[in-house]
């Protein structure tokens, strides 16, 4: 699967995206390159609504965020009317719009005219997922993106991570699939986490660190050595684009917690 494709442009809802996807070709022969891509955790969540017969957000509601006591971890957080406190991200998704219009960035796509949809958001985003794919092509559910939540309930799930997989009685993951999450591979990462020490927000992390970024700005990173773990929610897209036409890295201030916590760590 290519890294990123603006699946919006050919499909109109979740079942559209896909079929989209199936009949996309593969970027790299399987098991040849690791790279990021938004339309292999879209699968994952297709897979979940297929084994598990239900909508994506409802099973993992009643099977996870709900059990795991994390009552502000929603999707499509407007459309229920307790979830009104919510931090603007950006205005518009400008970057993305970028990515789609702007070849120098390296995304092109030969099927599409760049100019044929133009749905682009033109009003500040809050409570609506920033991702484009999620939002136009996905009503805001997706395996990749959409998910709103605070630090208190991220970290009720980080911690059932590090207690095996369970909470109280109920085992959540069993400890063979945590182990096998969290085993690197030839690139130095697990399965859906990122645990190449060289990674900014995780650099020089003792062995077994992982952790995972988000591009709104935010990241968690899990310290299993030190029972430690560092979650960082930012809102950087509200800045707007930087003059060179990106948002501002926040992988400088992502490392200097990290590292700051360690520090604190060892200083106990």
């Amino acid at each position: 699967l290519n890294e990123w494709y603006p699946m919006y442009y050919r499909a109109k809802n979740k079942e559209e995206v896909y079929k989209l996807i199936a009949d996309l070709p593969l970027k790299y022969k399987i098991g040849s390159q690791r790279a990021y891509s938004d339309l292999g955790f879209t699968i994952l969540g297709q897979i979940i609504e297929t084994v598990s017969g239900m909508p994506l957000e409802t099973y993992l509601e009643q099977h996870i965020f709900l059990p795991l006591g994390m009552k502000n971890t929603v999707y499509n957080p407007l459309k229920k009317d307790r979830f009104k406190n919510i931090a603007a991200t950006s205005h518009g998704n400008p970057y993305e719009k970028r990515m789609v219009h702007d070849p120098s960035l390296g995304f092109t796509f030969k099927e599409i005219d760049p100019n044929q949809w133009s749905g682009w958001r033109n009003y500040t985003l809050k409570g609506e997922v920033n991702d484009g794919n999620a939002w136009y092509a996905n009503a805001g559910i997706s395996g990749a993106a959409g998910l709103f939540s605070t630090a208190e309930d991220l970290q009720k799930l980080v911690d059932m991570i590090t207690n095996k997989g369970a909470l109280g009685d109920k085992q959540f993951i069993s400890e063979k699939t945590l182990k096998e999450f969290l085993t690197p591979d030839a690139f130095k990462n697990g399965l859906g986490w990122m645990m190449d020490p060289e990674n900014s927000f995780i650099k020089n992390g003792p062995a077994g660190t992982y952790g995972h970024t988000g591009f709104t700005g935010t990241s968690i990173a899990v310290v299993p050595e030190h029972n430690m773990s560092i979650i960082l929610l930012t809102n950087r897209q509200n800045m707007g684009l930087l003059p060179e036409g990106t948002y501002y890295n926040v992988n400088a201030l992502r490392q200097k917690i990290f590292r700051t916590a360690l520090l604190n760590y060892h200083h106990q």
